[in-house]
């Protein structure tokens, strides 16, 4: 992640195939002897590089955010199910191993678990303000952007969720919806096209 997320901060895909490249393998750093690239989907580099150019220190970036999901995570279960469930969700996955341990790495669950969770708040709030689909769809690019498969799948039903509090309005939430996400189709299309030569 901050090979790829280096790379991204300098405005580059790809690096120049070092050399001796066999010394340096390494399993996601794909080299084709004349460019080394990450192979990891570009989210999280992409907010690693963009906290690398505002000088904000890699290590801190998940912390934060793992902090932040907290938050976002009190908000939306208060908004589901009450205060007490949101304080009994949210003091559980305090606790849990799993989410300390990858708050304090830099793997890139914990920032694709805040952009789905984002995207779960601000869906259980779109009937207050139809605008807030247009989140709903930019975080749930982002997070397909940083984990395709959790992404996805979680997307959906992120999306069931804003179509039961949006019914019978829903055709134009999805609407919000697709035009959220589509600026990070278009970098995925384009950040394969400069890979592969082919935008799939």
């Amino acid at each position: 992640y901050l090979y790829q997320a280096a790379t991204l901060a300098e405005g580059r895909v790809t690096n120049p195939s070092p050399a001796f490249a066999e010394f340096f393998a390494f399993n996601y750093v794909a080299d084709d002897g004349i460019r080394a690239f990450g192979t990891f989907p570009p989210g999280w580099p992409l907010a690693l590089a963009g906290a690398s150019r505002a000088d904000i220190p890699a290590w801190l970036l998940t912390p934060v955010l793992g902090t932040a999901t907290l938050f976002v995570m009190w908000g939306l279960a208060r908004q589901l199910h009450g205060p007490r469930v949101a304080v009994l969700a949210t003091a559980l996955t305090a606790i849990s191993g799993f989410f300390v341990f990858n708050a304090g790495s830099f793997f890139s669950h914990t920032f694709c678990g805040f952009l789905l969770l984002l995207a779960a708040y601000f869906a259980a709030r779109s009937t207050r303000n139809a605008w807030f689909a247009l989140l709903v769809g930019f975080a749930i690019g982002w997070a397909v952007l940083t984990r395709y498969f959790t992404g996805t799948v979680v997307g959906v039903a992120v999306i069931a969720l804003l179509v039961r509090a949006t019914w019978p309005r829903t055709g134009r939430s999805l609407a919000l919806v697709v035009l959220g996400g589509t600026p990070w189709i278009l970098i995925l299309l384009a950040y394969n096209r400069a890979l592969s030569g082919n935008i799939w």
